[in-house]
């Protein structure tokens, strides 16, 4: 009788992690992304958890918009069970060299990840979760060519895990390799 919020959670790792959660007994999911369930992966997945006996509740939400975020949750706190958990897996990919990037290309990188991952948290740290997972990369101590601004996010994502930790919450942050 729990909810579980998975950002990102109409394609890629997002959704492959929200059918894991399935997989492991959530019967409810709402999943966010920019766009909500458009793309026809996203439709044939949402089919497929349903099929299951899984509630999905698929939504256009920018987590970068603190206010919509806010709507949402408030909107889906009277329509669906409790949020238990968070997985942030919200990205946006835009591979460049140091001496290409550009403020507006920095600012588009680390938006979805850090001020997304920045939103959850401040708008759901007085619930008691089950689990609050933020998805970095095993290239933030290593570096990568091409990804500065992306290496730059996930190293917020971990500071914040450790922040969270810090005051009593959970927080876990994977890196993925």
């Amino acid at each position: 009788d729990a909810c579980y919020l998975v950002s990102g959670g109409l394609r890629g790792f997002g959704l492959r992690t929200a059918e894991w959660l399935a997989s492991k007994g959530a019967r409810h999911l709402l999943l966010i992304s920019r766009s909500g369930p458009q793309t026809l992966e996203a439709q044939e997945a949402i089919a497929r958890l349903e099929a299951q006996g899984v509630s999905v509740h698929a939504a256009a939400c920018d987590v970068t918009d603190r206010n919509a975020l806010a709507a949402l949750l408030a909107e889906t706190a009277t329509t669906l069970p409790p949020l238990q958990g968070i997985v942030h897996a919200a990205a946006l990919i835009d591979d460049r060299l140091v001496r290409n990037i550009d403020a507006d290309q920095i600012r588009s990188v680390l938006a979805p990840k850090v001020l997304g991952a920045h939103h959850l948290h401040e708008l759901t740290r007085d619930r008691k979760l089950d689990l609050f997972v933020l998805f970095s990369s095993a290239t933030t101590p290593f570096g990568n060519p091409g990804q500065a601004s992306y290496v730059a996010a996930n190293a917020c994502l971990e500071a914040l895990a450790e922040h969270r930790r810090a005051i009593g919450l959970c927080a876990t942050c994977v890196g993925w390799g």
